[in-house]
């Protein structure tokens, strides 16, 4: 049975760490990218890692498999891709964040000094489209800032 609801946004933090935080920083070593914002954007868009295509299609970001991602080994019934694995999505996460075609290297992504800098490039850069932009960050801030409290893991 999966856990649906947490008592604060802090202990929803502590499941995902404790489930997936170990992917997660397989895949973000080497990337320049900040570990809370990830697992910010990843608890914001799972549920903490407990939304049914994360538990059913390693799946924590809603990504659409349109027949050619790469890492997809298939697509659910209503177009998410299946991931192998968690560490296999995240690893496509990184990609997507990575994607020169994309705004987010353009808008300093990589080069931002702090995860605020670095949640805003992705933000701006249209990672999502609903919330976009600036509805996007304020959803995503307050996950990353309750992140740092609890893990003192920089930018990987």
């Amino acid at each position: 049975m999966a856990v649906t609801s947490f008592s604060s946004t802090i202990d929803g933090i502590k499941y995902f760490v404790a489930n997936y935080g170990n992917d997660l920083i397989a895949a973000l070593t080497g990337s320049g990218l900040y570990f809370a914002v990830a697992v910010a954007q990843q608890c914001l868009e799972s549920g903490y890692g407990t939304s049914d295509n994360a538990r059913l299609y390693n799946n924590f970001g809603g990504i659409y498999n349109f027949g050619s991602l790469k890492g997809a080994i298939g697509t659910s019934p209503k177009g998410f891709a299946i991931l192998s694995s968690p560490k296999a999505y995240f690893d496509v996460y990184v990609s997507v964040l990575h994607d020169t075609t994309k705004k987010y290297i353009a808008n300093g992504l990589l080069t931002a000094t702090t995860p605020q800098q670095q949640l805003m490039a992705i933000a701006m850069g249209g990672y999502c489209e609903d919330p976009p932009g600036m509805g996007y960050y304020n959803a995503v801030w307050p996950l990353v800032y309750k992140t740092l409290l609890l893990y003192n893991i920089g930018r990987l």
